[in-house]
């Protein structure tokens, strides 16, 4: 993972005063952030209608619930149960 190899490349970043999270837990949580969206239905409805939003693309949260869900890094990080939604038995490897 980038931001762990990074971690052993330049060492560990000292924690940002005041914040309840790590900095490992910061990593995941600007990732989900550069995706975050609001949509109501109708919102929703005209997205998935728009032929510009190349066939039905499917909505970020998705896209980034599953993408962390599979990740063991992630689930260790946020200590998610396994078997919980964000911490799957079975995960898809890509790499």
């Amino acid at each position: 993972m980038a931001y762990q190899n990074y971690v052993k490349e330049n060492g560990k970043e000292p924690k940002l005063p005041g914040m309840e999270f790590t900095n490992q837990q910061l990593f995941f949580i600007s990732f989900a952030q550069m995706k975050c969206e609001v949509r109501n239905k109708e919102g929703f409805e005209e997205y998935i209608g728009d032929s510009s939003t190349s066939l039905l693309q499917t909505p970020f949260r998705y896209r980034v619930n599953g993408a962390l869900s599979n990740s063991e890094f992630f689930a260790a990080v946020f200590k998610c149960p396994s078997g919980s939604p964000m911490s799957h038995t079975k995960r898809c490897s890509v790499w």
